[in-house]
């Protein structure tokens, strides 16, 4: 596990310290923090290779480290699922917690793959970074949403082809969407990326698409 390095998200000062040491002692190295906003103004610079997450912490969360979710406190089957759905590979509560079994946890995700950095996606003056919810437009970061990152790395990878209602709805990781809740989504997301907002039309009936590149037909979009 040389080089493996755990980023330790828990709001508890005390639990922090005992994790740490227990983390320390595996072998690992970590680097622990109160809360996910703090996290993220390192998480850009530093690389990480497996993050453990107080629950509360989950709420924050990225979609780019594997990760395991651990709460002291008893949580209900559904939370399990969510915190899954949501990305988690494994999670851990009440009454089976423990720092013991948290860093045995970690262990094991140590010996995971480490996690490879995808190429970007670039349409035109568009750059997508599939990492992590930033986006360029003319080379000009901007911050967006989970949700907005999905929805456009989708309208991205079929760029000047439409994407269809349940197409949109699975990228957002959703059985099904109400078509007028995401012409509201894909409304801020336009006002998000400014001029090149543009490009994001609705197509009446099937979906959106990503308006550039050959075979666009102007006459179906909106």
């Amino acid at each position: 596990m040389v080089g493996r390095r755990v980023l330790l998200v828990d709001g508890s000062s005390a639990r922090r310290r005992e994790l740490g040491r227990a983390l320390v002692a595996i072998h690992v190295d970590v680097l622990d923090v109160p809360s996910w906003s703090y996290a993220c103004r390192v998480i850009r610079q530093e690389p990480f290779t497996i993050a453990a997450m107080e629950w509360s912490a989950h709420v924050f969360g990225s979609d780019e480290l594997p990760r395991l979710v651990y709460s002291p406190l008893t949580k209900s089957i559904d939370e399990h699922q969510r915190a899954i759905d949501a990305g988690a590979i494994t999670t851990i509560s009440a009454p089976t917690f423990s720092v013991a079994l948290v860093a045995s946890k970690v262990r094991a995700l140590s010996r995971l793959p480490p996690p490879v950095c995808a190429q970007p996606l670039e349409v035109g003056p568009l750059r997508v970074d599939l990492d992590h919810p930033t986006v360029h437009v003319d080379g000009r970061p901007v911050k967006l949403t989970r949700d907005q990152h999905r929805l456009l790395t989708a309208l991205a990878r079929a760029a000047g082809r439409i994407v269809s209602f349940d197409d949109l709805a699975r990228a957002l990781q959703k059985v099904r969407v109400d078509p007028h809740a995401l012409g509201e989504a894909m409304r801020r997301l336009r006002a998000r990326l400014g001029p090149f907002g543009r490009y994001i039309r609705g197509v009446f009936g099937r979906g959106f698409m990503l308006a550039v590149g050959p075979g666009v037909d102007k006459a179906h979009t909106r």
